[in-house]
């Protein structure tokens, strides 16, 4: 479960880099839209992880 985690945030980090990239070659404005979602996916991949890493100390302890 914590592999697709740091799967998802790593493709959302390089998204990211690339629409920079693009923005900046094109004199666009930055995307807001695209940096929120990368801080949401970000948040919601580190708490998949706290939350998987709880379940398995459960798990071990029981």
């Amino acid at each position: 479960m914590a592999i697709l985690s740091v799967t998802s945030i790593i493709v959302s980090g390089i998204n990211l880099i690339i629409i920079g990239y693009i923005a900046d070659e094109l004199n666009l404005d930055g995307d807001i839209t695209s940096s929120n979602m990368f801080l949401i996916i970000l948040g919601l991949g580190i708490l998949n992880w706290i939350i998987y890493a709880k379940k398995q100390d459960k798990n071990i302890s029981a």
